[in-house]
């Protein structure tokens, strides 16, 4: 297909639009997102996509000469491959088509669409979801561009302002949350559940709190042998944990996993535990735990305490603003260019 007869498209929730209940049952894991793409029945209706999945959003972008037909399409496909009925995702899913795309996208890659306001997780997020659907052969010239711009405005936009300088990320609220309910919980035993990036940034975070009894697991481990010998931390082997749970007065979990990894009935009498973290997507932990006397914080406890965070970081926001306004209409130029539609000016 041409060029020219391209257009961009949206679909997608996020944490201000849907619960975390309606996150966690949209998510797509790297594994999901490749099994969906192998799925999609040839020939596409979209010439390229990119799906972006975080704790805090699904989106997927996509570019086709029609629309409205390739939005239809996509959703009929979506929930059949996640069991959902297509009148759902019309009542989940929000709608964009065109300049309010590339607005967004621009927005979410620059921290300033993020729960944690300013954050520079989400770049990292953009560029290994545009990485990961362009290896699978996914994308078209229009989006790759349109990703790596988006991407190298995000980092103009950190580089350039205060905007990400001290910006909370979402483990940092994992931990002042932990603080809050159990503030002298570095001197008791804590287990960090997954050795993903979450969970490492966990841990880390714990070390240079002072923490010095920290334990870790993970399905992998060897992954967890070899953090060991970098990081003063205990590894508690993978099929231990259910025997053990209940000897820990802290827990963090962070795994992808599809059914629940901790249940009420994994927690006997004279346990320990006071507090769980999770902080999967789908949730890891089922919320029948409390029933055992546990405080459980969830990815919705910890957006209230995020809010708090932003009003520490709109001081630069004109500045941000204008080199927003700078890079959208210096992208929209090249688009216009490129497919021969014509975006107004960004104002």
């Amino acid at each position: 297909m041409k060029a020219s007869e391209m257009e961009i498209g949206f679909l997608g929730t996020h944490y201000k639009a849907s619960s975390f209940t309606i996150l966690e049952a949209m998510a797509f894991s790297r594994e999901a997102i490749q099994s969906f793409y192998e799925h999609l029945p040839r020939p596409w209706l979209v010439d390229g996509m990119v799906i972006v999945s975080t704790c805090n959003r699904v989106e997927f972008y996509f570019s086709a000469s029609d629309l409205t037909a390739a939005s239809k399409w996509l959703k009929g496909h979506i929930a059949a491959f996640k069991k959902l009925d297509k009148g759902y995702l019309d009542s989940v899913f929000e709608q964009r088509f065109g300049f309010s795309v590339i607005e967004h996208l621009f927005r979410v890659v620059s921290g300033l669409n993020s729960m944690v306001f300013g954050e520079n997780e989400i770049l990292r997020q953009i560029k290994e979801a545009y990485y990961l659907s362009n290896t699978l052969g996914a994308t078209d010239s229009v989006l790759n561009k349109t990703f790596q711009v988006a991407v190298a405005v995000g980092k103009r936009i950190r580089k350039d302002t205060y905007i990400g300088q001290g910006a909370y990320s979402l483990t940092s609220i994992a931990i002042d949350g932990v603080q809050n309910h159990f503030p002298d919980f570095i001197y008791h035993p804590l287990l960090v559940v997954g050795a993903g990036t979450m969970g490492m940034r966990i841990l880390r975070k714990l070390l240079s709190l002072g923490h010095q009894d920290v334990f870790i697991t993970n399905r992998t481990e060897d992954k967890c042998e070899k953090i060991s010998q970098r990081y003063p931390v205990c590894v508690l082997p993978y099929g231990e944990v259910l025997k053990r749970v209940g000897s820990f007065p802290v827990l963090v979990t962070a795994i992808q996993s599809d059914q629940y990894f901790l249940r009420e009935k994994d927690f006997q009498n004279g346990h320990k535990t006071r507090l769980i973290v999770d902080l999967g997507i789908p949730r890891n932990v089922n919320p029948d735990v409390q029933r055992r006397s546990i405080q459980l914080l969830t990815m919705d406890n910890l957006k209230s305490i995020a809010e708090n965070t932003i009003f520490n970081r709109m001081n630069d926001i004109t500045k941000v603003e204008a080199i927003f306004k700078e890079e959208m209409n210096r992208f929209f130029h090249w688009y216009r260019v490129k497919t021969q539609i014509c975006f107004p000016k960004f104002a």
